[in-house]
């Protein structure tokens, strides 16, 4: 990368390299991820467990650690083309009792859409960079357990 620094579009293509992380689970994951660095908001952590005092609870998508806030990037495809034998209404259902299972933690859930990062996308930076700028406060009901970055060819001597 460094002998191509003065081609064109190079440093662009070295941004992108470091905003990579092959925790985000879909494209959407990506997607909102580096639309959110763009609009001036910190990267979230990636694939963050939640545990309460019987053990996991869920896994988010991203999550902000000291505003307490979780990221859940939303496709279709799951409501749509369940997988595992289930109906869209048995997804729906699971899905709406695991983010009651979080919010029940004291955890502020920001649910994002593709349709979201259109016209609406500036409200949705808006409400998050909200939330941000309140902290969690008083006692936590929840242990965070992070995923270690994937180590890439590159990173190993």
């Amino acid at each position: 990368m460094h002998a191509a620094r003065h081609r064109t579009g190079a440093s662009e293509a070295a941004r992108a390299f470091g905003l990579s992380d092959g925790r985000a689970e879909s494209p959407l994951e990506s997607e909102g991820r580096l639309r959110l660095v763009a609009a001036g908001l910190p990267a979230p952590e990636l694939q963050v467990e939640l545990h309460d005092a019987r053990g996991f609870v869920a896994r988010v998508d991203g999550w902000y650690e000291e505003a307490a806030v979780a990221l859940e990037f939303d496709g279709r495809v799951k409501y749509s083309d369940p997988t595992g034998g289930r109906t869209p209404a048995e997804v729906l259902w699971q899905e709406k009792r695991r983010e009651d299972l979080i919010r029940a933690l004291g955890v502020r859930v920001v649910r994002v859409v593709k349709e979201d990062m259109g016209r609406g996308w500036p409200r949705v930076v808006a409400g998050i960079h909200a939330l941000l700028g309140t902290p969690f406060t008083g006692p936590r009901a929840f242990v965070v357990v992070r995923r270690p970055a994937p180590q890439s060819d590159t990173d190993v001597a």
